[in-house]
């Protein structure tokens, strides 16, 4: 499609608006006044662990601190995939002394004797090997209860025993664990290489649920900077009736009643810079409407409309999965990319008013909502 893009915002010819824009920014690409948060972070919670159950939780915060992966497995006792959760998500990395990675960079450069979260990976099926749940303390049978059945002739002779009971499992939770010779200490390096930032991401969405290392359209800057992506925080240095691009992760989309009884969508999209809105009205749905609804890495075409010195929002004109463009242009280059937005229906073309009838006459109510 024809009409300026937002590759080059204007005031700084030069300027790559994803690596930080106009005007003086750090190495993090933060603007004038914003504190660099290098060292620093938010902690997340444990509850956010996939899979992991209450009394797991409960067993690994009362055990802290721990010196090594097999401590943990020791004494906190998690299943295998919840400690291999805890190994995918970075939560034992600083035990082993795994760097960071830095921004914008892959892999940590190999290094002979050094250990990386496959080797802990494979510390996990050891450990489970010397020490499987199955058997052993890890499935030891709790005591009995001080005020089980009367009637029950065990219980009765335990309460009358003066022998020592069982340590329960709340006790048993922060108990040591005694160096036997048995399950392997140490995490020998294999050789095997670190896990590329990509990885670490797609580990974190599976695990946690969110991108804590690095925002997932990081990956696809250099297909948004050859298209001239407009990034969220430039959106506002465009004109009303500009046509743009954006892209992001879809934050949200939303489709209350309207007065007309058509339906409109309201999508809110968040790339590396902030958050951008997107509105898609009837004529718009028919073509789009499956992929702003089913997928989650969005490319959006859409007039800009301003509504105020900081409102600014999207009339949308196209929707495309991020991840096909990214195939697209892996394969092929940014012409063939455009190649497929160009073959794209326009609202105006027949094709989209079309989509949008149809749309409209298989939507249950539709009568009803218009009456």
């Amino acid at each position: 499609p024809g009409g300026r893009r937002g590759g080059d915002p204007g005031g700084d010819p030069g300027g790559d608006p994803w690596l930080g824009g106009p005007g003086p920014r750090n190495a993090e690409g933060l603007g004038e006044g914003i504190a660099d948060g290098t060292g620093f972070g938010i902690r997340l919670s444990l509850a956010e662990v996939k899979g992991i159950s209450g009394a797991e939780l409960a067993r690994v915060v009362a055990g802290q601190p721990y010196r090594s992966l097999a401590d943990l497995w020791h004494r906190a006792r998690p299943s295998r995939p919840v400690a291999e959760r805890l190994v995918l998500a970075g939560a034992l990395d600083s035990l082993h002394g795994l760097a960071p990675l830095e921004r914008g960079g892959g892999a940590p450069p190999a290094r002979r004797g050094r250990t990386t979260r496959r080797d802990l990976l494979l510390q996990v099926a050891e450990l489970e090997r010397w020490d499987p749940p199955a058997g052993g303390r890890r499935r030891a049978p709790s005591a009995p209860a001080a005020g089980g059945d009367l009637r029950d002739v065990r219980a009765a002779a335990s309460r009358q025993s003066r022998a020592a009971r069982a340590v329960d499992e709340a006790a048993r939770a922060v108990q040591l664990a005694l160096d036997l010779g048995g399950a392997p200490e140490e995490v020998p390096p294999s050789g095997l290489p670190e896990m590329s930032r990509a990885e670490r991401v797609r580990a974190e969405l599976d695990v946690l649920g969110l991108d804590a290392s690095a925002h997932v359209v990081d990956f696809y800057v250099p297909l948004l900077r050859a298209l001239g992506v407009t990034p969220a925080r430039e959106v506002l240095r465009h004109r009303s009736r500009a046509e743009l691009l954006v892209a992001g992760v879809k934050v949200a989309t939303q489709t209350p009643p309207v007065r007309s009884g058509w339906r409109v969508v309201f999508l809110t999209l968040d790339d590396t810079t902030g958050p951008v809105d997107a509105t898609f009205f009837e004529d718009a749905q028919g073509p789009y409407a499956a992929t702003v609804f089913h997928s989650w890495l969005l490319l959006v075409r859409g007039v800009l409309r301003r509504t105020g010195p900081r409102g600014a929002s999207l009339r949308a004109t196209g929707a495309w999965e991020l991840p096909v463009l990214w195939d697209a242009w892996s394969a092929g280059g940014t012409g063939v990319v455009r190649d497929l937005l160009a073959a794209a229906p326009d609202p105006g073309d027949p094709r989209a008013a079309a989509g949008a009838a149809a749309a409209r006459s298989s939507r249950p109510g539709r009568a009803g909502a218009a009456g």
